[in-house]
């Protein structure tokens, strides 16, 4: 899809910001083939990652989003932006001298032509492959919460890496999200995602989550979990638990980021547990109350 043209506005935008545009070095250069490394933490080595890093680059300096394919050529090697030349011109020779020599082609440049979420959706497809789809639902399944005071961190990171495996599924049928990021989003929420995160937590968060699953079902079989609901009450249980353990005088390691809202707080100030065998049962009840309150 071809951008349109620039108005007399856009044009005295683009003269404006000109001087802060991205320079070469500001994001890690993406090195293009066999370089995806699915978990690793740099942009060099994952598309998607490096993709929404010269976006974030991009934005902070206020750079109009139809120059940002043709700035990013300067966080790209020599081999990626020669395929994605060749993407559209279908010879690799042209496409190397537009890279090399001094002249300007008289063929329209896809990097001046493309559109941003286009050029995001032809770097996940051209970069990424089966096996990379495979390991990405492997690190899923992989993933374990590191107690109760991790219960945060193993939230996102579970839904990043749901996120980032249905994006590059999407992608690799032939789906766009382009535009359309929610279906990304519902499909995180499946049963055997529920399963994974609900296995992966502490044995004192599933049995409460077995506790609260049990009653709800007592009053209506037919009660399910959605995802979303089971990391809300992981979340609270786990607050819960830890201080708990405060009170009891073994202060477990704490994540501040796992402390529930104080409007889901309030709903348990007169939680005194009895013994350990009783607190999965009691904070069924917490939960309960909990849900009540985030009732609409």
């Amino acid at each position: 899809m071809t951008q349109p043209a620039l108005d007399d506005s856009e044009e005295d935008v683009a003269q404006e910001v000109g001087r802060a545009w991205l320079p070469e070095g500001s994001v890690e250069t993406f090195s293009g083939p066999g370089k995806f490394v699915v978990g690793s933490r740099c942009p060099r080595k994952h598309p998607a990652l490096w993709a929404k890093t010269v976006r974030n680059a991009l934005e902070a300096r206020h750079i109009p989003e139809q120059y940002w394919v043709r700035e990013s050529k300067s966080c790209l090697c020599g081999a990626v932006i020669d395929a994605f030349r060749t993407a559209h011109s279908t010879n690799p020779s042209i496409s190397m001298a537009t890279r090399i020599l001094p002249q300007i082609t008289t063929d329209l440049d896809p990097f001046t032509a493309t559109k941003w979420n286009d050029f995001c959706d032809w770097l996940i497809r051209t970069y990424t492959t089966a096996s990379h789809q495979t390991q990405l639902e492997n690190c899923i399944q992989d993933l374990q919460c590191e107690g109760c005071g991790g219960i945060s961190m193993f939230i996102d990171k579970f839904n990043e890496a749901c996120i980032y495996a249905d994006y590059v599924a999407g992608i690799l049928s032939g789906r766009s999200p382009t535009g359309e990021i929610h279906w990304v989003m519902l499909k995180i929420d499946t049963s055997e995602r529920r399963d994974h995160f609900r296995r992966a937590l502490p044995r004192q968060l599933i049995d409460v989550l077995s506790c609260f699953e049990a009653d709800m079902r007592t009053n209506d079989p037919s009660w399910c979990w959605s995802l979303a609901v089971m990391q809300e009450h992981a979340l609270v249980a786990a607050t819960v638990l830890q201080e708990d353990g405060a009170r009891r005088g073994h202060q477990p390691i704490v994540d501040d980021h796992a402390r529930a809202p104080r409007h889901q707080r309030h709903a348990r100030v007169d939680f005194i547990a009895g013994g350990r065998d009783d607190m999965a049962t009691e904070l069924a009840r917490v939960m309960r109350e909990i849900r009540h309150l985030l009732r609409p």
